[in-house]
């Protein structure tokens, strides 16, 4: 199967968008998942505790829901390009890496 598609994924303050370009057309597709994560304690408001399991599902169902839309294999997804809000967001792999 050909590589067509082109995927940004953003975990941001509101939630997880997943942008999905055709690389031929130009054609775009998006999806959003919204979160809210509660204020940590002691930061004055500046800071929110992550659930990582709640992230990584939002991730993942924002990027599920752009290839279900657009009518693509995941296969046909020729790179992915990653940015977030927070320097303390981390994503691990299944086994925790």
């Amino acid at each position: 199967m050909k590589r067509t598609h082109l995927m940004a994924i953003d975990a941001g303050g509101g939630g997880a968008h997943c942008l999905l370009v055709d690389a031929a057309t130009g054609a775009v597709t998006r999806a959003l998942q919204r979160w809210r994560h509660p204020v940590a304690p002691g930061t004055g408001g500046l800071g929110s505790d992550l659930d990582p399991g709640a992230v990584r599902e939002a991730v993942s169902s924002a990027a599920r829901d752009a290839v279900a839309r657009a009518g693509v294999s995941p296969a046909q997804i020729a790179g992915v390009a990653v940015t977030g809000i927070r320097h303390t967001t981390v994503v691990l792999g299944d086994g925790g890496e």
